[in-house]
């Protein structure tokens, strides 16, 4: 090579010719390197795949290997689990021919000890036999002393008996005559009493018509005339109270709207007087809950209004709530009766 190329640097005839197989031998050269560094990365390729093909079929005779050895450990576990199954049954077995046995040989000593009873009980009879016949003679004897004093005794009860009715008997009389006597008297004073309230409830209507309004229903003489006052306004209070106490009335004061249907059906007034502007709720409303109530929808309600007039200091008029209701809540569906 080093020759053609000193052969080649001096003149030559041929040297165009000798320029060309040079560069052919080293387009040779370059592809005898290129094929080698191909084959050799192809017999890479070729030991990386042997390797992972052995690396495979080791992991696929590992994991085979695996399952066996569990195959075995589940086969091991289910002959021990059979066996042990077989041990308690046999186990059971046999606890059961013992307790059988045990239980034949407790009836078998019951038996025997049943029979040994019966035998002494037999004799024990046949004993106290022969000492009832012993003592049946002396029994009877006393038994007919008994019946002789028995029979005394009887007739003895009987007579204290027969005197005790006669006694409960005159009792009895007497107590009906006084209890009779006592009915009379009762008798005599509701009948007064009727009387007298009568007089009181025909008087409160002559002087209710007089004023130009329906009279409550008295109470009963003696009771307080009980009336619920529903207002906020503390010198109210003090009129209401002392216009009130001078005609035997007790006077209840609620000062909200809200509690004055629990105070009603608490207190069970003969009359109920309520402000119509109050702060929580007005005196309709107070009105209808006491008309929708089944045990007060026959309670008097009076509706306390203040009324402004130009000029002159503010006054308060009383009305009863049937006329006032009547004309504004009976479209509502308040059911009012006339008092």
């Amino acid at each position: 090579m080093l020759q053609l190329l000193a052969q080649a640097s001096e003149p030559h005839p041929n040297q165009p010719i000798i320029i060309g197989l040079l560069i052919a031998m080293g387009l040779v050269l370059v592809a005898i390197i290129a094929l080698l560094v191909a084959r050799g990365r192809q017999a890479k390729r070729i030991a990386v795949a042997r390797m992972r093909a052995e690396q495979a079929q080791h992991e696929v005779e590992e994991q085979a290997k695996r399952q066996a050895d569990e195959r075995a450990q589940r086969e091991a576990e289910e002959l021990a689990q059979h066996e042990a199954a077989h041990r308690a049954e046999r186990e059971a077995e046999e606890r059961a021919e013992r307790e059988v046995e045990a239980q034949l040989e407790r009836e078998a000593e019951e038996e025997a000890k049943r029979e040994a009873e019966e035998r002494a009980q037999r004799e024990a009879q046949e004993a106290a036999q022969r000492e009832a016949d012993e003592r049946g003679k002396q029994e009877a004897k006393e038994r007919a002393e008994r019946q002789a004093a028995d029979q005394a005794q009887r007739q003895a009860d009987e007579q204290k008996r027969r005197n005790a009715e006669v006694d409960a008997k005159r009792i009895a009389e007497e107590r009906a005559k006084v209890a009779a006597e006592e009915r009379a008297k009762r008798a005599a004073e509701e009948r007064a009493k009727r009387e007298i309230e009568e007089r009181a409830r025909r008087a409160a209507q002559v002087k209710a018509k007089q004023a130009g309004v329906t009279a409550p229903t008295p109470t009963p003489l003696g009771d307080m005339f009980k009336v619920l006052l529903v207002e906020d306004s503390v010198t109210m209070h003090k009129i209401v109270e002392q216009t009130l106490s001078a005609e035997n009335c007790e006077v209840v004061v609620v000062t909200c709207g809200n509690d004055a249907l629990a105070k009603a059906r608490e207190l069970k007034p003969q009359l109920v007087i309520a402000d119509l502007t109050l702060d929580d709720k007005d005196g309709y409303s107070v009105c209808q809950e006491i008309r929708k109530d089944g045990a007060l929808a026959h309670t008097p309600v009076l509706l306390l209004q203040l009324r402004e007039r130009t000029g002159r200091r503010g006054g308060r008029q009383w009305r009863s709530s049937q006329t006032f209701c009547e004309s504004r809540f009976d479209r509502q569906g308040v059911g009012v009766g006339k008092g």
